[in-house]
Parts: C-alpha cells; sequence; structure tokens
C-alpha cells in the first residue's frame, strides 16, 4: 500500500493529474506518475476529510 502524498499526505490526486493534463505532461504527475512509478494492480482514492461531494477522474490515457 502506498499513500499518495507520504505520511503528510499534503498533495492531492485529483489535482496533480489535472495539472499533468494541463501541462500535458502524461508521466510525472498524479495517475500519471502512480502508473509509471508504483505500476499498481488498483489505485483505491478514500477522501476521509469530506462527508459530500467528490469527483471522477475519467481519461483515455
Amino acid at each position: 500500500m502506498l499513500l499518495y502524498g507520504g505520511n503528510s499526505m499534503n498533495q492531492d490526486l485529483y489535482q496533480d493529474t489535472r495539472y499533468g493534463q494541463q501541462v500535458r505532461n502524461y508521466a510525472d504527475y498524479g495517475l500519471y506518475w502512480v502508473k509509471k512509478n508504483v505500476k499498481p494492480d488498483v489505485i483505491v482514492e478514500f477522501h476521509l476529510d469530506a462527508a459530500s461531494g467528490g469527483h471522477v477522474i475519467i481519461s483515455d490515457k
């Protein structure tokens, strides 16, 4: 198991992935970085700080 953002949890997987899309860097940010460096079988994102709302990441990359 890997915690994105490390023990301090000071990074946001969604925002980092979005930034990677904006700058067209599909290797070094967010889900792209995780896929390239960690090569997980599955990625699960938990929001422990929000009772409602959320987001979905859908990409064809």
